[in-house]
């Protein structure tokens, strides 16, 4: 073993083949991920290659359209060609229903990012795609890290990147993993060509794709349902995690799904972070790329949670990560690290247990609400990802005065909104540090919102409103059962609401019965004797045991009261056991009053923030200066 080696940790830890027992917790695990729709249909599978196809055509024409708008012609349009490329989820295999695909467009050095990729001439790959009859949504994001064009076609999502060679030809068997390819590349082409190596280079480097995949799936869904998948937003993305599952996979070469699972959770629980984790040695081919290196001083090294990617240029893929971030993910991964432990090791707990939805509206004091809209659902696509993307800088602002937990997926009211508007929430979960005086976060807050307006593409009626909220102040919409369980007034409303209906029932069902005895020219009262000449006996609650036989079928109406009471009384009691209490939650200060609201107005655009603190004094309120529109 080299020294190398020792540093990187490239050695297994254990060879040991998987038990029959551990075959079949895979097979468990395999089974509920189907259960949960993970796994995309063969006629979805099919026409995900037929889409491939197409595009590939859409793309073979383009490159002949670029070469003709340069005045190329003879040999030279001849041998014009571009390929595409699959990557990510897609190419791992652990894509699922509905999924999207990333795309990589390799083209050559005449055919330019910003003219003949992007663009609304006739000949851009833009335009090509817009005029084409089975797509449908199309946004061009030229502005992003790295820059793509996002659309469907033929129902299917396709994210497509472009690269561009320093070559005036593209071979049809073009390999992407020599280093080669990328010499004399700009940046925006090396990050787009890297999603392509390091899924191949993953790929070659796990000792069995089976294990892998099927870990790898059951690790997404752990982080989605968690709360913990958005690496926008500092935390794990599909690119981390394959490289996760990946290094538990070299560490346990011959190990089953099942412990690639638990064992990735009790490692990384506990790792020495900022340790980085590499699945193969730093390369560097002096092509000006600078690769990992962090020496003291640099970016890399006040990376919080490295995890390296194992093309060349090196670079690590969790660079969002912040304190707040990680923190949560340390807490998570030990959670479930426990889980496991009872599913794996004391098979007292199911695969089912491990995934669980997180809590997270029931966990923290207080909120921080980011209500953003647009005029159509088209325009709120463009505003969403913007302020999604910025909403990790506001978690950076404030946690240094809380601890900050953001929610990576939004947050939809299923009500649609009086004005028409489309609308999107975000939500920061809020608590007190220990033994920390009372906070304001009116500046950070401040500086947010100030971020957020400088965006320059923001268009006519995208707005956003920041306020926060204490939990019994959530929308009623945000929980499962329809109301806030934290907020006396809406569980009040909510008994009486089952109250009114169980009453209204409980009429209906009387008027109904009452219309059989008068089919039957009977009358009946639970307090009176049923019928002359018969002894008056106690209903009892199993039904009318205690009923009386006549030839008028009394014991049948005894019977039908004695159900009718025993029904009442179940629910009765089942309304006890849902409503829950609302001093059930640990007691915690919450945050007040902090409140920002953007609007946009005719002439003159106000923010208004309510001042306070975590002891609920609240200040006098304030009026930020004139900004631009939001």
């Amino acid at each position: 073993m080299s020294h190398l080696d020792d540093v990187y940790l490239l050695q297994p830890l254990s060879v040991a083949p998987a038990k029959e027992a551990d075959v079949k917790l895979s097979e468990a695990l395999e089974s509920y991920l189907k259960s949960q729709n993970l796994y995309e249909s063969y006629d979805e599978a099919v026409k995900r290659e037929l889409v491939l196809v197409e595009l590939n055509g859409v793309v073979k024409q383009w490159i002949q359209k670029v070469c003709i708008s340069k005045g190329y012609f003879d040999d030279f349009l001849e041998s014009a060609n571009a390929n595409i490329h699959t990557f990510g989820s897609y190419r791992l295999g652990v894509h699922g229903p509905g999924a999207d695909m990333d795309i990589l467009c390799v083209g050559p050095r005449y055919a330019t990012r910003e003219k003949d990729f992007f663009g609304p001439d006739k000949h851009t790959l833009e335009s090509l795609l817009r005029a084409h009859p089975k797509v449908a949504d199309l946004t061009p994001v030229p502005e992003a890290y790295v820059p793509l064009i996002s659309l469907q076609m033929d129902g299917i999502a396709l994210d497509i990147l472009y690269g561009r060679l320093q070559s005036n030809y593209v071979p049809l068997d073009l390999d992407l993993s020599s280093p080669d390819v990328l010499r004399g590349c700009d940046e925006q082409t090396v990050r787009s060509l890297n999603g392509c190596r390091v899924t191949d280079t993953i790929l070659n480097l796990v000792p069995d794709i089976l294990v892998f995949r099927l870990a790898l799936r059951a690790l997404k869904l752990w982080a989605a349902r968690r709360g913990v998948y958005s690496n926008v937003l500092g935390y794990l993305g599909g690119v981390n995690l394959a490289i996760l599952v990946a290094k538990t996979c070299q560490w346990h070469p011959r190990a089953s799904a099942s412990t690639i699972v638990w064992k990735l959770f009790r490692i990384f629980a506990h790792w020495p972070w900022p340790r980085a984790v590499h699945l193969r040695h730093v390369e560097d081919y002096s092509l000006n790329l600078q690769p990992w290196n962090p020496v003291p001083g640099s970016r890399d090294a006040s990376a919080l949670m490295p995890v390296i990617t194992p093309s060349y240029p090196a670079m690590n893929s969790l660079y969002n990560v912040r304190k707040s971030t990680l923190d949560v993910m340390r807490e998570e991964m030990d959670h479930a690290m426990k889980i496991c432990e009872k599913i794996v090791v004391e098979g007292t707990a199911d695969w089912s247990k491990l995934f669980e939805a997180v809590d997270f509206f029931e966990a923290h004091a207080s909120y921080i609400q980011v209500s953003i809209s647009a005029k159509t659902p088209a325009d709120l696509v463009p505003w969403d990802g913007w302020v999604n993307s910025r909403l990790r800088h506001l978690v950076e602002k404030i946690e240094g005065l809380v601890i900050a937990r953001p929610l990576p997926t939004p947050q939809k009211d299923p009500n649609p909104a009086s004005d028409g508007r489309a609308r999107s929430n975000y939500f920061v979960g809020v608590r007190k540090k220990p033994n920390m005086p009372p906070v304001n976060l009116q500046q950070p807050i401040k500086h947010f919102v100030d971020e957020v307006l400088a965006w320059k593409t923001k268009a006519v009626g995208m707005e956003m409103r920041v306020v926060m909220l204490k939990k019994k102040e959530l929308p009623g919409w945000l929980f499962p059962s329809g109301f806030n369980k934290f907020n006396p007034e809406a569980v009040a409303t909510e008994k009486a609401r089952r109250a009114s209906e169980a009453a209204a029932v409980a009429a209906i069902e009387r008027k109904d019965f009452e219309n059989v005895q008068e089919k039957e020219g009977e009358g009946w009262d639970e307090g009176k004797k049923v019928d002359e000449g018969v002894e008056q006996k106690e209903i009892d609650e199993t039904g009318g045991k205690n009923a009386v036989k006549d030839e008028s079928g009394v014991e049948e109406k005894l019977h039908w009261v004695g159900i009718k009471k025993e029904r009442e009384e179940n629910e009765g009691a089942k309304e006890d056991q849902v409503m829950p209490s609302v001093k059930r939650v640990k007691k915690e200060e919450p945050l007040e009053g902090v409140k920002v609201e953007i609007k946009t107005e005719t002439k003159e655009e106000k923010v208004h923030m309510l001042q306070g603190d975590f002891n609920g004094n609240v200040g006098v309120e304030s009026v930020l200066p004139k900004e631009e529109v939001l």
